[in-house]
């Protein structure tokens, strides 16, 4: 069996398995084919047969749609609300043990086991998702008439979800043990439902100012985090690193 992986990571080299510049060609190959996409990539056959759903707009029509947006100017809030919810996302959820270890006090261990309630956090965000699926109104066109929903309007938005965040967040960063897990759970759930709501609105002010200005100011507020919490971490002695801990109470 032939290994078809690709590895780019900095700490290795041609000499230890490394292919950075195969991926830097594969990279920037992507980025041509993807800069001279026609805007319409389908056969004359199926494109005339989904025009009315799969048709790109022209340069001119996205001009226009920038130009009568009234909420041009506001691309700001929604970047960085998306450089954040990345950020966190990262920090918090891609290992589910994270916000285990966040809650321990010292040894010896009196609240949660990584090995035995880590599904915990992962059972939180499934319940997250399901529930955002069941309460928020469906976005997917259909040809059937609309017929009146009894769900909730959009759950993502209710001040009740905010107030889950912030008293999680206080929980997460205040409390030890399974108190402090609890918290760390309501934490999943709330980034979990908010995540659909800030993509979307992420998307919709991209389409309508520009992608490059949203998704690069996300991905810089991204950076900005991620260094913080680095230097904080490898230099316990650079001047207020302390209110950038992953605790602020240590």
């Amino acid at each position: 069996m032939v290994d078809t992986r690709l590895s780019a990571w900095l700490i290795v080299d041609s000499a230890s398995g490394g292919q950075h510049v195969l991926i830097l060609i594969l990279g920037c190959l992507a980025l041509i084919e993807f800069g001279t996409r026609p805007d319409h990539p389908l056969p004359a056959s199926l494109a005339s047969a989904n025009l009315a759903t799969h048709r790109r707009p022209s340069s001119s029509t996205k001009t226009h749609e920038r130009r009568a947006s009234p909420d041009r100017e506001q691309w700001l809030p929604p970047s960085i609300a998306l450089g954040s919810l990345i950020y966190s996302l990262h920090e918090r959820l891609s290992d589910s043990t994270s916000l285990v270890a966040w809650s321990w006090s010292g040894f010896p261990i009196r609240g949660p086991h990584p090995h035995v309630h880590a599904p915990l956090t992962v059972l939180a965000q499934v319940f997250a998702t399901l529930l955002a699926l069941a309460l928020s109104p469906s976005n997917f066109p259909t040809s059937a008439p609309p017929r009146p929903s009894t769900r909730f309007p959009n759950i993502t938005a209710h001040p009740l979800v905010f107030a889950i965040g912030v008293f999680s967040t206080y929980l997460l960063h205040t409390r030890t043990g399974w108190v402090g897990y609890t918290g760390g759970l309501l934490h999943a759930v709330f980034l979990t439902i908010i995540t659909p709501s800030l993509l979307q609105n992420a998307g919709s002010v991209a389409r309508a100012c520009g992608p490059g200005r949203v998704f690069g100011t996300a991905w810089a507020v991204w950076i900005v985090f991620l260094f913080v919490g680095t230097f904080t971490v490898a230099y316990a002695f650079v001047p207020g690193a302390w209110s950038f801990r992953e605790r602020t109470d240590l």
